[in-house]
């Protein structure tokens, strides 16, 4: 992953940090029969065994090509020599708790030591093992459904609330469909903050707690002196959808154009119908 702010001319300016962390996906105990819109019958997965010893023999000659002093590049086993080194994060992808717990200690068998873990609401039933062992958490849309049939159809929503009240540091994500939901996330902090989170740690699970995940506090994520002047200002609370709207925005001390598609279809039908436009 890289870290990029969005008012750039090419890559090389976008990125803040070029080279955060590598992905990776952990297969899971239960699959699901059906698909997102008629969900199925969910049944073991009857080769979880053999695709997490796949994973950790790959992870034992990643390591080993690490730690060798002569070798043939292999662009494959080179990816995760950073990770190993403790200079870029290792997100573990795994939906389940237990597939979280499977792949954390996987990761510590190998000496990893920064791990963020990306997860659903069932990462809540490992909290306890998270904190232990001072584990972030990237977790994924609030707005979803429940993934297990006896689950609380709340669970989604009370998940941040749960991890905080737990002690682990986590964010919050908008998920798999980042075009379509990236301006959602902030409702998605609304809705985490109306069930048990609060208005102040839900700004802080979008802003400030995100950059600590990341490790780019330093930079950005919260407003202080020497930090990127990376924000925005709004009328209302930004998490409530009836009540705020963005005025202005700066990105590293430039002030954004925030003109867009609707907004000039909003303008040319205020003035065709003689309505007051409001900015």
């Amino acid at each position: 992953s890289t870290i990029v702010q969005l008012d750039a001319w090419n890559t090389t300016d976008a990125a803040v940090v070029r080279t955060l962390g590598q992905h990776m996906q952990l297969p899971q105990r239960t699959a699901n029969t059906g698909w997102w819109a008629e969900p199925g019958e969910m049944k073991p997965n009857e080769t979880y065994k053999k695709e997490m010893d796949a994973l950790e023999a790959y992870m034992a000659e990643a390591k080993a090509y690490y730690e060798a002093s002569a070798k043939t590049y292999n662009v494959k086993l080179e990816a995760l020599g950073e990770v190993f080194s403790g200079k870029q994060i290792l997100f573990i992808h795994a939906l389940g708790h237990k597939e979280v717990i499977d792949g954390v200690l996987m990761a510590q068998r190998f000496g990893i030591k920064r791990i963020v873990v990306v997860s659903d609401a069932d990462v809540v039933k490992a909290a306890s093992f998270l904190k232990q062992n001072g584990i972030a958490v990237v977790l994924q849309s609030a707005h979803t459904l429940p993934n297990m049939a006896d689950s609380q159809y709340d669970a989604p929503y009370a998940a941040a609330a749960a991890l905080g009240q737990a002690g682990v540091l986590f964010c919050l994500s908008i998920g798999d469909m980042e075009v379509m939901q990236g301006r959602n996330l902030a409702y998605m902090a609304g809705t985490a903050s109306g069930y048990g989170l609060g208005e102040e740690a839900a700004l802080q699970a979008i802003t400030y707690d995100a950059a600590r995940v990341l490790g780019i506090e330093a930079k950005t994520g919260s407003l202080q002196e020497g930090l990127d002047a990376t924000l925005f200002i709004s009328d209302g609370p930004i998490a409530d959808i009836a009540q705020s709207t963005v005025r202005t925005a700066y990105i590293q001390g430039r002030q954004i154009d925030l003109n867009n598609r609707q907004k000039d279809l909003y303008r040319r039908y205020a003035a065709k119908y003689n309505l007051a436009i409001k900015e």
